[in-house]
C-alpha cells in the first residue's frame, strides 16, 4: 500500500470514530416522567409574642438610638467644605427639632462662603452621655445630653494643607414624635 492510501483509510477511521462519538452524545436520552413534588405539612408554630425589655434594657435600647443619632448629627454639622456652600448645614435639618431646625435654615442661609478654599472633616472620637431625664411618667428619658469628643481635619488653601485638632461638642437632644432629634448644638 501506499503511503497515500494509508493516509487516507487513517482519516477515514478518525472521522468514522467522530461521528460515532458525536451521535453517541447527541442521541436523545430516554425521557423521564417530571417528578412529582412531595408536600410534607409543617406544623403551625404560632409566632412568639415580642419579649418585654427591663427597664434598663430598654433604657439602653433608648440610648443607643439617641446616640446614633448624636454621631451622625456631629460628623455631618462639623464638617465643612466651601465648595459645598453650607450644605452640611441642611444634610442635619432632618435631624433637629423644627426649633433648631430654623436656626440651622437661617444660619445656612445668611453664611457667606470663604473664596478661597475652605474644609473641614469632622469625626465622632468618643460619645459620653451627661444628662438623662426621665420626665415622663413611664420613666423613659424624653431629653438627653452629649459630650462627642471629634477630631476635625481642617485644610486652608488646599486640600493637602491640612491641620488636626481636637474639639468637644456639647448635643441636646429631645424625644419627638417616637425620635431623637438634636435640639441643641455648641462647640466647647
Amino acid at each position: 500500500m501506499s503511503r497515500r492510501r494509508k493516509l487516507l483509510i487513517l482519516i477515514a477511521l478518525l472521522v468514522a470514530i467522530l461521528l460515532l462519538i458525536l451521535w453517541w452524545l447527541l442521541r436523545s436520552a430516554p425521557a423521564v416522567p417530571p417528578a412529582q413534588p412531595v408536600v410534607v405539612p409543617s406544623p403551625e408554630v404560632p409566632a412568639a409574642a415580642p419579649a418585654a425589655l427591663s427597664p434598663t434594657q430598654e433604657a439602653r435600647v433608648t440610648q443607643s438610638g439617641a446616640e446614633t443619632v448624636a454621631k451622625v448629627f456631629a460628623e455631618r454639622y462639623g464638617s465643612f467644605s466651601s465648595e459645598a456652600a453650607f450644605g452640611n448645614l441642611r444634610d442635619v435639618i432632618p435631624l433637629a427639632t423644627p426649633a433648631f431646625g430654623a436656626q440651622l435654615e437661617a444660619l445656612a442661609d445668611a453664611g457667606v462662603p470663604p473664596t478661597e478654599y475652605y474644609g473641614v472633616t469632622t469625626r465622632v472620637v468618643a460619645l459620653t452621655a451627661d444628662l438623662m431625664d426621665p420626665s415622663t411618667s413611664s420613666g423613659q428619658a424624653t431629653t438627653m445630653r452629649f459630650s462627642v469628643s471629634t477630631q476635625r481635619q481642617e485644610a486652608k488653601g488646599s486640600p493637602q494643607d491640612l491641620s488636626v485638632k481636637y474639639q468637644d461638642l456639647e448635643v441636646t437632644m429631645e424625644k419627638v414624635g417616637g425620635k431623637w432629634l438634636v435640639a441643641s448644638a455648641t462647640w466647647k
